[in-house]
């Protein structure tokens, strides 16, 4: 651990506020930032750090990294993260069926927090309201619509939502930004990490970001589409799916996915992690020759505890439990042939 710290802290580039906050919570701790022991804990030879101070320490660490990664992109894309001439279909059933380019404003959960998201409205760079009558006050909210997880789901996917993954093959459906990919690397073991995605502009950045953070030796990146990555499907341990298909393809094409999937994934004990529920994915489609009950069984809430349920150190909010509610957990069943 302290062989970790040192690495973490000496050789990695960190800006300044982040090394302050290292500091601090690793004297908390008994540790100097470089990872040796303070002096005040040198006096008594019968000083031990405890396994939760420890596992805090790490945490802050990693959530630094994560956020070391989402600053970078934040410096490399638009303020909506939409790449260029991407093709977004709005859903005309479901519960996001009132989403209209008018009405809807494209913001990375990954690349901005609420509380940041906040300050982007207070100081005018996106608006809170649009006018439903021009020229009128009759005024409604603008739908603030992600595709991708936020640093508070990923946490608790990786920490609270699996059990741990070393040696095991976590599969991103639709990675785009890479999010699922980074945290997958920096809070797991698993031995392989792939994203399948199409567009080949997110596919470069992915490319791009997992080689400027040293993560090639378990991230691969696929530019693809999942219909073709059967093999790897069958194989994987851990499929992710964020809101993957719904904005991007029609109710037609995404039926035809699913049945797809429904075929490739069979292999019973498979984790599946969605947003929405598969419930509501289904909803609108029409799948009634998909049966749902013989393919997966949701895994209880908060399962495995694998690190602190809040973070420490630079996460000092509590976890809105209306953005963890959305994250749904199935293992695949064995399937009669």
């Amino acid at each position: 651990f302290l062989k970790w710290i040192e690495q973490q802290y000496l050789e990695k580039e960190m800006a300044p506020e982040a090394r302050d906050k290292v500091e601090l919570l690793a004297t908390k701790h008994g540790f100097t930032a470089s990872g040796e022991m303070c002096d005040q804990k040198r006096i008594s030879q019968d000083s031990r750090v405890s396994v939760e101070s420890t596992a805090s320490v790490h945490q802050a660490l990693a959530d630094q990294r994560l956020e070391d990664i989402a600053a970078d992109l934040r410096k490399r894309l638009p303020l909506d993260a939409m790449a260029p001439r991407e093709n977004i279909i709005f859903p005309k059933t479901g519960e996001n069926a009132d989403c209209t380019a008018d009405t809807t404003i494209h913001i990375d959960s990954f690349l901005h927090s609420n509380d940041e998201v906040d300050q982007l409205c207070d100081s005018g760079r996106i608006p809170r309201f649009y006018c439903q009558d021009c020229g009128s006050r009759r005024l409604s909210p603008f739908m603030f619509i992600s595709h991708s997880s936020s640093t508070t789901q990923l946490r608790h996917i990786f920490l609270s939502r699996l059990p741990k993954l070393e040696g095991k093959t976590v599969v991103d459906v639709g990675s785009r930004l890479g999010a699922v990919l980074y945290a997958a690397y920096i809070y797991t073991g698993a031995s392989e990490i792939v994203g399948v995605e199409m567009n080949s502009f997110f596919a470069k950045l992915q490319e791009e970001t997992v080689k400027r953070f040293g993560m090639q030796d378990r991230i691969k990146v696929i530019c693809d589409d999942i219909m073709n990555q059967r093999d790897l499907l069958a194989r994987a341990d851990v499929i992710i799916f964020n809101n993957v298909f719904e904005f991007f393809l029609s109710a037609e094409e995404q039926a035809v996915i699913w049945r797809f999937l429904y075929s490739a994934v069979r292999r019973p004990g498979c984790y599946l992690v969605t947003v929405p529920s598969l419930e509501k994915s289904f909803a609108p489609l029409e799948l009634s020759d998909v049966a749902l009950s013989s393919w997966v069984s949701p895994v209880e809430d908060r399962v495995f505890e694998l690190g602190p349920r809040r973070s420490s150190g630079f996460h000092e909010e509590t976890e809105d439990d209306d953005e963890l509610d959305v994250i749904h957990v199935y293992l695949t069943q064995e399937r009669k042939t």
